[in-house]
């Protein structure tokens, strides 16, 4: 939609007591508030917005205006959060119909010749996979992430405290133990998932992520996701690292992060449905409007309950140790793992520009929201990296921690 504004102006009398000055006042006028090019700057404003902004809407104009003026408020903390689901009363009604998802469109082999053309004109619109990659001719790429496995990072780790979440969709469950305890009960079964551990060193001081990141043209994302892991416990390294038996899995979620995921060990089943489905997908924010979650359990759909979701279309691909996967922000995800032992890392890059074309308005609850800036300058205060910072988040209150 285009808005055109219309300004007259009006003359007015001159004073003859006054100098004239060399150039006329109105002239001046036009240049510094009424002058064309200032019109043209704002008409080409509008332009910009109109043209790159994206809205997510499925099912016409009307239904997607309803949806988002009831979910924004929600978003910015002015109304309740309606599609958070009671997390510790997760009983589903029986009504059981497993998602609508299709086979991940895009899949290569590194052995391809062509692999890298692929990925990069694939990335943008959806994810992609290269079969190998860490396996292949490139694997020096990877260093120690194209061989290391979970007893080696058991080892490496030790006694080294992580954050363990002890429930699959809350987000503020993490419990702080042992590195070395956690995979005594990860191989007992039990469900707990280390998800998201800082890297200390052992990845990223041999990964090429700059070369990474030039597959796909993320080089300034990279750089700037780099700075916000600056400081802290660790020290500037990126990679976020996933261990986890087949108990547990990461519910449905999506943010403004462009990834690139690194299959080290076992197997693990993606779940994928593009910023079109949102509509279906019942977002709730996780803290800060960092991410946003599904509402729906997407591994057991209660269609009573989230009758939208039977809407959603989505794909899934399995990923096998050797595999590297592309995909674009804001795209939903949802991840199960498929083995007692399953290790992958993922490399985050924060992609503003990404996300606006993807999600616009929840790239702006993201980018706008004040805490931002609040913990920014509060890591900065403490000492710690601004991610750290924002993991931190996720534990349990002090008085709660050794209780699990």
């Amino acid at each position: 939609m285009c808005i055109r504004d219309r300004v007259s102006t009006q003359s007015t009398g001159a004073v003859a007591s006054l100098p004239m000055p060399t150039s006329s006042p109105k002239t001046k006028q036009n240049i510094f508030l009424y002058s064309p090019a200032w019109a043209s700057v704002g008409v080409a404003i509008c332009l910009v917005f109109a043209l790159t902004c994206n809205i997510p809407l499925r099912e016409g104009l009307g239904t997607g205006v309803s949806f988002w003026s009831k979910l924004l408020p929600q978003l910015m903390s002015l109304t309740p959060q309606l599609n958070e689901p009671d997390h510790d009363r997760l009983r589903p009604s029986g009504n059981i119909t497993p998602a609508v998802v299709s086979p991940l469109r895009t899949i290569v082999s590194a052995s391809d010749p062509n692999w890298r053309e692929v990925v990069a004109s694939t990335i943008e619109n959806e994810p992609v996979v290269v079969r190998g990659l860490m396996r292949g001719a490139d694997a020096g790429k990877f260093g120690n992430a194209s061989h290391i496995t979970f007893d080696q990072l058991t080892e490496l780790y030790g006694e080294f405290e992580i954050a363990v979440f002890t429930h699959m969709t809350k987000d503020k469950s993490a419990i702080k133990m042992p590195f070395s305890e956690y995979a005594r009960r990860m191989a007992d079964g039990e469900e707990v998932y280390a998800r998201a551990i800082p890297d200390l060193g052992f990845f990223t001081k041999n990964i090429d992520l700059h070369w990474l990141a030039s597959l796909i043209s993320k080089q300034m994302p990279l750089w700037f996701t780099l700075q916000t892991a600056k400081g802290g416990s660790t020290g500037g390294y990126l990679p976020l690292s996933f261990y986890g038996n087949d108990k547990v899995n990461s519910q449905a979620h999506c943010d403004i992060g462009t990834s690139i995921f690194l299959m080290l060990q076992g197997r693990k089943r993606w779940l994928f449905w593009p910023p079109s489905e949102t509509a279906y997908m019942y977002p709730y924010a996780q803290q800060g409007n960092v991410a946003f979650n599904a509402g729906v359990n997407v591994f057991k759909p209660d269609t009573a309950s989230y009758p939208e979701f039977a809407k959603a279309r989505g794909f899934e691909v399995v990923l096998e140790p050797g595999d590297v996967m592309f995909f674009p922000s804001m795209w939903w995800h949802a991840i199960q793992n498929l083995d007692p032992v399953t290790v992958g890392s993922d490399i985050p890059m924060i992609d503003p520009i990404g996300s606006w074309r993807r999600n616009s308005l929840f790239t702006a609850c993201s980018l706008l929201n004040p805490m931002l800036v609040v913990n920014a300058v509060k890591a900065m205060y403490q000492g710690m990296s601004a991610r750290e910072l924002y993991f931190k988040g996720y534990l349990v209150d002090e008085e709660q921690q050794g209780t699990i």
